[in-house]
């Protein structure tokens, strides 16, 4: 993305499209302003200057919760990934969405205010963006519909090391060499999505769109979910996002094509696999 475009999106974002429902207004705008000031003296990289003290938004997405210092407030906004919200769509109002990495719960706030008739299944294995992910879909009056899992989906049911990154929480993930840690290793519960299925009784030709984002652990979530995604409806969709430097990426992609789905490139990470 452009540095130009970048800043006509950050301050259409900040200054007109977000409302502030829980905190100061006036303050949460300052911040964007010298947030904004920040990144131009970067030469447009990332300043990582987050919000020192709880805030609740609206925008057109959602209403969310933003705790203090970590990069959640980037995260829900319209601006993040707008380069993808065309596919974040479902063919049938009434079909499944699987959120898996549901993180603070964009996507799922998102198709859970514009499919009320939706069912939707959103998981996150970090017990802290848990409890942020379960406000946000309370702040929605969401709860009688979007069913929460806190745990990750695997290949397997087992625990697992999970690296927690609470300021950058989209990089938290499951690991797989313990040394590699950026943050606090807790062991988390994972399933396969096979398992979960047949547990929550989701029938895989009525599910019209997953999302993974699981920093790494793609190719275990396609593997232990071989039967549902096999059996997914023609035109259902996964958005898989799929890191350039991963060393599976042929795998996933092989694994997707032999389940029956067409694959697409959309960007530098995210792959677009449409059942056919």
């Amino acid at each position: 993305m452009s540095i130009l475009l970048n800043l006509f999106l950050y301050i259409k974002y900040h200054f007109f499209e977000v409302s502030v429902s829980g905190g100061s207004s006036f303050s949460y705008k300052f911040w964007a302003l010298k947030r904004l000031i920040k990144y131009i003296l970067a030469g447009g990289k990332e300043c990582g200057y987050y919000l020192q003290y709880d805030l609740v938004i609206r925008n057109s997405i959602g209403t969310f919760f933003i705790p203090k210092n970590t990069d959640l407030v980037l995260t829900v906004s319209s601006k993040s990934e707008f380069n993808l919200a065309r596919y974040f769509k479902l063919s049938d109002p009434k079909g499944v969405f699987l959120d898996i990495g549901a993180n603070a719960g964009k996507y799922s706030v998102k198709l859970g205010n514009q499919y009320p008739d939706a069912k939707i299944y959103s998981f996150e294995p970090n017990p802290t963006t848990f409890e942020i992910l379960s406000k946000n879909i309370d702040l929605n009056d969401l709860v009688p519909r979007i069913k929460l899992f806190n745990i990750g989906i695997s290949d397997s049911e087992s625990m697992l090391s999970f690296d927690s990154i609470n300021q950058n929480t989209g990089l938290s993930r499951i690991l797989k060499d313990e040394k590699s840690s950026l943050g606090v290793i807790q062991k988390v519960p994972v399933k396969s999505l096979d398992l979960i299925s047949v547990q929550n009784g989701i029938d895989p030709k009525k599910i019209d769109l997953v999302k993974i984002d699981v920093e790494g652990h793609e190719l275990e979530v396609v593997t232990g979910g071989k039967n549902t995604l096999t059996n997914m409806k023609t035109g259902g969709r996964i958005l898989v996002e799929i890191h350039p430097d991963s060393l599976n990426k042929s795998e996933i992609i092989g694994l997707l094509k032999s389940y029956g789905f067409e694959i697409e490139q959309l960007d530098i990470e995210y792959f677009l696999a449409t059942k056919i």
